[in-house]
Formats: C-alpha cells, structure tokens, sequence
C-alpha cells in the first residue's frame, strides 16, 4: 500500500492508471473554506488520455 500522505508516491500511483489526477489539502489545512476560498487543489496528470470531448459530458441543458 502507498503512503498517501506523500503526494510523490500517490500520484505516482495514479498516473500509470489513466486518472485525471489528485486532488489534495495540506495536512494542517482544514476541510472547510479558509477566508472564502478552498484549500483543496486538484494536480491533473498531464498523460490523461480521455480528456478529449469528456467535458460535453457535464454540460447542462436548461429545463423545459
């Protein structure tokens, strides 16, 4: 099992399976908003091969 509180070695997990990538806080960080904002980020793997046309997916329709 990986230690995933080393951001190396989990991302180094998830690439070779074709994730979008991690989303990660700092361990002192909260899980709330801090002055608004979130202290979540996302690091996208750049080799994500199904990007492509994956954002029309979420692409909302206004109701009838």
């Amino acid at each position: 099992m990986p230690d995933l509180t080393d951001l190396d070695s989990t991302f180094e997990q998830a690439a070779p399976r074709d994730l979008e990538g991690v989303v990660a806080k700092l361990k002192q960080a909260p899980y709330g908003l801090v002055d608004g904002r979130s202290p979540w980020v996302k690091i996208k793997n750049r080799e994500y091969t199904q990007a492509m046309g994956r954002h029309e997916q979420f692409q909302h329709s206004d109701p009838p």
